[in-house]
């Protein structure tokens, strides 16, 4: 009778023979792997050992010279024998090495042949200096681990292109990163960064930079030389300002800077003329540059809980593809333009926690599903409610209602209609 280990072992060989495909071990409940078992798999290509309950890296597998693709995430690793000769995978690319209980990784740094590594959650708290081995490294994920700093030696890295180490403990970078000059995804999310080096510009071919969740107080000015930036994150920190040439950026197609203290903006920002998405939310934001009217490509206008903002400039009517406007919690009292006339493609807004005393023009709003103007002074609905012919949900909380029009009626696809803490004295 075969035994378990005998049954793998044939599967692995059938699919495996003649290389024409990888020997997947995934998801079962393997602690160890058997003197031996690899003999006759001397070609395989790709190996996953992912999801079972190893708690080392089999000496076995360093009889697979020829292997390009190792997963061992998810398993119950702690750390690699020192007598193992990691030399000896000559072929290896891509190593996974994701959610396990790693505390030091330097053994790997001996696969010179890396292309990507990955070991997210782990328990590194520091990177070691001979990661500058891995010369042809093009991906790192560090993501959820422990670390506090980064090694210059991470600037000999040439030929990496992403580097994520979000979900640490990092609190400033070496200006070493900026030799990363192939460098075009870098993920700093959610560390303890106070300030980015000024060589930043350096990262000549920089798309996205996700810096949010941090202790910002400042972007550096040369980060508007990065010109081929096109999405950029960084909210939630402590920004009270951004660059005054931020309009050099100009293949920007993302922008969140929601969650921050953010006065005001440059007046520069309106040459981000690619921008289709922007967040400006959560700030304490004042007066907005009328050249915020030349973004023309953005679909959402974000600037919600800016609660000093008195006023939404004309020129916003210039956003003609804008869909859904957020600007609760301000301290607006009126807009002015035609929301539904000049924006004929939108479907929700929420004015809810602001000063109007009437309701805005409904004209033209007959694509609009959502509508809430809660918690404002309003004392009458309008009988152009009707207007809004599609709408499923309308919010009139906490306002001065002592009735409703006749035409509420005619809002046939009605499903949500809240008019509580009025003062209605009928309904129609």
């Amino acid at each position: 009778m075969e035994s378990a280990w005998d049954v793998i072992l044939n599967s692995a060989q059938e699919t495996t023979k003649d290389n024409k495909g990888p020997a997947r071990l995934s998801n079962n409940r393997l602690s160890y792997i058997p003197n031996h078992f690899f003999e006759g798999l001397h070609n395989l290509k790709e190996l996953y050992l992912d999801r079972n309950s190893l708690r080392d890296l089999p000496e076995e597998l360093l009889k697979l010279t020829k292997l390009e693709i190792l997963d061992l995430s998810n398993n119950c690793i702690s750390e690699f024998h020192p007598r193992l000769k990691f030399r000896r995978m000559r072929n290896l690319r891509r190593l996974n090495l994701d959610n396990n209980v790693l505390s030091d990784i330097t053994s790997i740094t001996k696969l010179k042949t890396l292309r990507e590594l990955r070991a997210n959650n782990n328990l590194l708290g520091s990177m070691t200096t001979d990661i500058s081995k891995l010369t042809k490294l093009r991906l790192l994920y560090l993501d959820n681990n422990q670390l506090i700093s980064l090694p210059d030696s991470i600037g000999r890295l040439k030929s990496l292109c992403v580097l994520r180490l979000n979900n640490n403990n990092i609190e400033s970078l070496p200006d070493a990163i900026c030799s990363l000059h192939q460098l075009q995804v870098l993920e700093l999310r959610a560390n303890l960064l106070s300030s980015l080096p000024e060589s930043i510009k350096e990262l000549e071919n920089l798309a996205k930079l996700d810096i949010s969740n941090n202790k910002l107080t400042s972007l550096p000015n040369e980060l508007v030389k990065c010109n081929r930036l096109t999405h950029l994150n960084a909210h939630n920190n402590l920004l009270e300002s951004i660059p005054a040439k931020f309009g050099q950026l100009s293949r920007l197609l993302t922008l969140n800077l929601r969650e921050n203290r953010l006065i005001n903006l440059p007046a520069d920002i309106g040459k981000l003329t690619s921008l289709t998405e922007l967040d400006l939310s959560h700030n304490e934001l004042v007066v907005l540059p009328e050249d915020l009217g030349k973004l023309t490509k953005l679909t959402e206008i974000k600037l919600n809980n800016n609660p000093s903002l008195l006023a939404v400039p004309d020129s916003f009517r210039k956003l003609v593809l804008t869909r859904k406007i957020h600007l609760q919690h301000c301290s607006l009292s009126q807009i002015p333009f035609e929301m539904g006339v000049v924006y004929n493609q939108l479907t929700y807004v929420n004015l809810s926690y602001n000063h109007f005393d009437t309701m805005p023009n409904l004209q033209g709003m007959d694509h609009v599903i959502s509508f809430n103007i809660s918690n404002n002074r309003i004392n009458d609905v309008t009988e152009q409610i009707d207007q809004l012919e599609i709408l499923r949900e309308l919010y009139v909380v906490n306002n001065k209602l002592t009735h409703l029009p006749s035409t509420i009626g005619r809002l046939k696809k009605l499903e949500i209609m809240d008019v509580s803490e009025n003062i209605l004295v009928d309904l129609p």
